[in-house]
């Protein structure tokens, strides 16, 4: 297996992308890096049988309701305490 390194890939724009891909139904991607004399890019490619058709988007959030980690409570003085020891 060959290995090379792609340099300064923007994450913005690749989890975008990964975001775009997974909504619509892909569950894998294929990446593909090429060297360029002033930058560095990759591809994605997703495979027919990379694919889930018919999910939706909302799937992905299934059990991960953030409502449920808030705990409301008033803040005591360690609390308060914490919070300037760390700043």
């Amino acid at each position: 297996m060959n290995e090379f390194k792609l340099n300064k890939i923007p994450l913005s724009d690749l989890i975008d992308q990964l975001i775009e891909l997974y909504d619509s139904g892909a569950n894998f991607v294929d990446i593909v890096g090429h060297n360029g004399e002033n930058k560095d890019t990759i591809g994605i490619l997703v495979r027919n049988e990379y694919v889930t058709y018919n999910r939706h988007p909302e799937d992905r959030y299934k059990g991960t309701d953030p409502e449920e980690d808030i705990q409301e409570r008033p803040l005591t003085d360690e609390d308060l305490n914490q919070l300037l020891q760390n700043e």
